[in-house]
């Protein structure tokens, strides 16, 4: 629903859905495209919870997780603040992906992958989340840049000369899908697979960042609140991770697309080091 619609009085009425106000518009090119939308997200909704339903549960187990870390532990005011920002961009991916499919994940994706290296990058030294924080804007450009960030983690993976980590092509993969360019795709997945196939992206970009946030989590010492419980559990996330690959192959792309082989483990193995871990197997 959306705020009370207005009379010519000044009055309130009672509350109107989107759809009732967008049947009352003038017909136009805009009413046109506003109508295609919200049918279009109505029907993938559908789609996803009739075919998938596992792919909208894991969403709300990420984000569900990310409440539970922000109160379990006593985390710094600069990885608060980007939490706040993942849920947002999470949220932000489910959205968008339900009107444009894969395509809809291409801002909200380069989001979570910045955010993910960030943490990265403070769990090599967590001096640098003060530094993050307190920057001006032509310091973060120049020592919190992704290229910046990306090498510093690189470096400290031991990667070799000449060599990268599958997160560059990933990262230019979405950041070419905000930017202007005549490079339109070619032989797209049908409407449905679109769907299943944004969700995917924004599942692996979510538990990506979950376990780097994991890693900042053992290597910064935060302390456990006293009244933590335990981490959610996250089988449908799970189950959503074991058939991913399966589900990009399906549709003709190569499972490296969506899921970075490197990591796949990370997000489980930080789960059972950590003292709380045990729940969320």
């Amino acid at each position: 629903m959306i705020a009370p619609a207005s009379g010519p009085d000044g009055d309130s009425g009672q509350p109107v859905s989107y759809d009732e106000i967008l049947a009352a518009t003038k017909p136009g090119p805009l009413h046109s495209h506003l109508a295609v939308a919200s049918a279009t997200r109505g029907l993938h909704l559908s789609s996803a919870v009739t075919n998938a339903p596992w792919l909208l549960l894991a969403v709300d187990e990420c984000l569900l997780t990310i409440e539970w870390f922000c109160r379990a532990f006593e985390v710094d005011d600069a990885v608060r603040d980007l939490l706040g920002q993942a849920s947002a961009a999470i949220l932000e991916g489910a959205e968008a992906v339900l009107t444009k499919g894969l395509a809809g994940m291409n801002s909200p994706g380069r989001k979570l992958i910045e955010i993910e290296f960030l943490f990265r990058d403070f769990a090599l030294d967590g001096r640098r989340a003060e530094d993050w924080s307190k920057a001006d804007r032509s310091g973060r450009v120049k020592r919190f840049s992704f290229a910046a960030v990306r090498g510093r983690v690189e470096a400290a993976a031991n990667v070799p000369k000449g060599s990268m980590l599958p997160d560059r092509a990933e990262f230019a993969a979405h950041s070419e899908g905000i930017h202007v360019t005549p490079i339109r795709a070619k032989n797209a997945p049908g409407p449905a697979a679109e769907v299943v196939l944004g969700f995917c992206d924004l599942l692996e970009h979510s538990r990506r960042l979950l376990g780097a946030l994991y890693a900042l989590a053992a290597a910064a010492a935060y302390e456990l609140s006293a009244a933590a419980d335990d981490p959610p559990a996250m089988p449908a996330l799970q189950k959503a991770l074991a058939q991913m690959g399966a589900i990009a192959v399906a549709n003709g792309m190569p499972p490296r697309e969506l899921i970075a082989e490197d990591w796949e483990e990370h997000l489980a193995a930080a789960l059972r080091a950590h003292p709380l871990g045990r729940s969320a197997e």
